[in-house]
């Protein structure tokens, strides 16, 4: 029986349908079939269908080992895989697994022990795909909490039921991974701060901050003028008065409000700050007014005592109903969002079901004058007839046009609708994070990775969305390698630690090696050893960029690319160097098939454009591809007498990128014919040039070699034939800090092309 086996009863049926399944095996690839390719393994001839979703495969296929953070993700994945399932597991050694079920099938990384791997897994798929017991798979990362948020502001954030302390809203549960970080401390109040929020009259003698250079600036709480960012300084209010004067409470976002007690702001949850005014003052004004509480989102729920509405939990606002008018007023009642809907006795709107809205006009004014509606936040616009802001998209209001021969500036007051109960959209959105264009969205984070398609394996990048716009972006890496020393070692263990530090490019990172050691003990290369790393560098660079012309075209959508690319990559894996002399031929007519790719060129140009003026930040192709003359391989003897010249490209962009490496490739094959090397069994087998005195030798070498990607750099120091200490620089460490910047303000498709042209590695980039 395999682990992932469905329950059921064995029958004739289920037996034939066990079978078919094990005859058309879907394979969900991970870290990424980049690294299948990069063993020289083909899934596809072996007998099995590469899907590009877990819900479409049967099979799992594990390659190589693997970091306890990218099993845990692939732990994810084999749970959305339906039953049956099969983990199979290609390795070369006891590879830990866990949060995994130890897997079905073990096989080596060649092609011969895959298709062999195959086999057993058909017969065991076919064998034990239905069983009458199962175990249930379960882990750590796939349990999950409930946490609360605001709607309102994302920020809120809580363990328990509740309202917002700015809004009043009710909390609205979400489900996040129970293993996620379980902090906070960014996002809510701790109790001290709600608690002085609440009931600030419990917190002693008043004391209020404001700014030196704008007095009128006035907070609770310590911080930043918001005018010019001087900090607040405190500033007491005696207790106690004199007898002329008392303590009102008012809002400073809303000064309508007003209260005789410390409190909060019912509109916006402000703190109430303090006010000294004389004691006869006059509330005349306010004493003919009746008061009424309804919501700002639910105008239809209205009470006469404060409160929360029933329907979201925001705390009610306060309108005044005027019940006394002069005698030259009357009242009628219009729709706050419906201005032109007027009628003269109290009820609902009938376009939007509002209530209406009381509000006084004179009885003596000249009907003759015209109507004409402007926006409340932009007074230029101006209209004869209802509608929105173009600006802003607010509703117009009405407002009557002064005739240069009649006063209605009595009109003012009845056309003024600052105190509207309805809240507009700028008040509810004030404190939502603003778009480009000056808009309040809700900002979401969304993972892409570290499986994604079109994306290496082990890149997790997570993008901020302003809608279908990039606001922010945060890439780490889950697969990512430190090359510390905890003690010595010796020379070939170091080179073979080299080898296993990135599976996409083993040899350069042996070569780099090798350089640094020789330069520490002073070794000069020979023409023939250095003849024969160039020749396997090369070799590289071209399996490297036709590994990264799959993932972009995966990107793109270009299956035919996509196929091509793979096969061309499975070519020069296999190929000797008179092979890869004669496939120079099928990279020029792929490389002009692509020139005339219809869209191609359109969809990619002006697409991730890097703002950098110096070579000190990028190197490698991203580097060429924006004109930056920076190649390691130019200050190499051997390439220079090779003939060898620096590529560049001017676009900057993911089209310039495309076309570099392509030529690139060309330039690769040249090299290596070239060269002329007469036995191709040295090219995979690279080693420090040998020296009677190495054995002996203690000091300190640094080497930079050319990788597909760009520069790396080495620094070691050696002491009685180990290497005691090394400090590895690699680009795609580098690039990773490029992602921000080239994402910003990008449409989503666009910014995943702009990672995706950097060509990223997660296994070399140094945690």
């Amino acid at each position: 029986m395999i682990a992932g086996a469905r329950q059921a009863t064995q029958t004739v049926l289920k037996r034939f349908v066990a079978y078919s399944m094990s005859q058309d095996l879907g394979v969900y690839v991970v870290p990424g079939t980049e690294i299948t390719r990069a063993y020289g393994l083909d899934i596809e001839a072996a007998g099995m269908n590469i899907v590009a979703s877990p819900r479409h495969a049967c099979v799992l296929l594990i390659v190589g080992d693997m970091p306890s953070a990218l099993r845990d993700a692939a732990a994810v994945i084999y749970a959305q895989m339906p039953r049956p399932r099969v983990l199979f597991s290609l390795t070369t050694s006891e590879a830990e697994l866990s949060p995994l079920p130890a897997a079905d099938i073990v096989a080596g990384l060649s092609q011969q022990e895959l298709v062999q791997g195959i086999e057993q897994l058909r017969k065991a798929l076919a064998e034990g795909a239905f069983h009458s017991d199962v175990t249930d798979f379960d882990a750590a990362v796939l349990q999950i909490r409930i946490e609360y948020v605001c709607p309102m502001h994302p920020e809120v954030i809580q363990d328990e039921p509740g309202s917002c302390p700015k809004c009043g809203m009710n909390l609205m549960p979400r489900e996040v991974q129970a293993n996620a970080a379980h902090n906070h401390t960014e996002h809510k109040m701790d109790s001290d701060e709600h608690s002085a929020m609440t009931h600030p009259e419990q917190q002693g003698a008043p004391v209020t901050y404001t700014c030196p250079m704008h007095p009128e600036v006035v907070q609770n709480e310590p911080g930043s003028c918001p005018k010019c960012g001087m900090n607040l300084e405190p500033r007491e209010i005696e207790a106690k008065h004199d007898h002329d004067t008392t303590v009102e409470y008012t809002c400073p976002m809303h000064p309508e409000v007003v209260q005789n007690e410390p409190g909060s702001c019912p509109e916006c949850g402000m703190n109430l700050e303090p006010h000294e005014v004389e004691a006869h003052h006059d509330h005349h004004q306010m004493d003919h007014a009746a008061v009424e509480y309804t919501c700002p989102m639910h105008p239809e729920v209205v009470q006469n005592e404060p409160g929360s509405c029933p329907e979201c939990g925001m705390n009610l606002e306060p309108r005044e109903i005027e019940t006394k008018h002069e005698h030259n007023a009357e009242i009628e009642y219009t729709c706050p969002m419906h201005p032109e809907v007027v009628q003269a006795e109290p009820g609902s709107c009938p376009e939007c079901g509002m209530n209406l809205e009381p509000r006084e006009v004179e009885t003596k004014h000249d009907h003759s004058a015209k109507v004409e509606y402007t926006c409340p936040m932009h007074p230029e616009v101006v209209q004869n007839e209802p509608g929105s802001c173009p600006k802003c998209g607010m509703f117009l209001e009405p407002r009557e046009h002064q005739a240069e021969h009649h006063d209605h500036a009595a009109m003012k007051s009845g056309m003024d609708h600052a105190e509207s109960s309805f809240m507009s959209m700028i008040d509810v959105t004030k404190d939502l994070p603003r778009s480009g264009d000056g808009l309040a969205m809700d900002w979401i984070d969304v993972p892409f990775g570290p499986l994604f398609p079109g994306l290496p394996g082990g890149l997790l990048l997570t993008l901020t969305l302003d809608g279908d716009t990039v606001a922010a972006a945060n890439a780490d890496t889950l697969v990512g390698n430190k090359l510390s020393l905890c003690h010595a070692i010796s020379f070939d263990d170091f080179i073979q630690r080299l080898a296993k530090l990135d599976p996409l490019t083993p040899i350069s990172y042996p070569a780099l090696g090798c350089l640094a050691i020789e330069d520490a003990a002073s070794i000069e290369v020979e023409t023939n050893t250095a003849k024969v790393r160039l020749v396997a560098l090369e070799r590289e660079r071209i399996i490297s960029h036709l590994s990264w012309l799959t993932l972009f075209a995966e990107q793109t959508g270009y299956d035919w690319l996509k196929d091509r690319a793979s096969s061309l990559q499975a070519s020069f894996m296999q190929a000797d160097i008179k092979q890869i002399i004669k496939l120079k031929k099928t990279v020029v007519n792929l490389h002009k098939r692509l020139q005339h790719t219809p869209l191609l060129k359109s969809c990619t140009t002006g697409i991730g454009q890097l703002l950098v003026n110096t070579d000190m930040t990028v190197s490698g192709p991203v580097a060429r591809a924006s004109g930056i003359h920076n190649d390691a391989r130019s200050s190499h003897k051997i390439y220079n007498e090779l003939g060898f010249t620096i590529l560049t490209a001017t676009g900057n962009d993911a089209y310039a990128r495309l076309q570099l490496r392509l030529d690139e490739i060309k330039q690769s094959i040249e090299l290596i014919e070239k060269a002329a090397i007469p036995n191709d069994s040295l090219v995979n087998n690279i080693t420090i040039s040998p020296d009677n005195n190495i054995d002996t030798f203690n000091g300190q070498g640094q080497a930079i070699i050319e990788t597909p990607r760009g520069q790396a750099r080495l620094q070691l120091t050696l002491e009685n034939k180990k290497v005691t200490s090394a400090q590895l620089e690699t680009p795609s460490t580098q690039h990773l800090a490029l992602i921000e910047s080239l994402t910003d303000q990008q449409e989503l498709g666009s910014a995943l092309l702009s990672v995706c042209s950097l060509d990223l590695s997660p296994w070399e980039i140094q945690q």
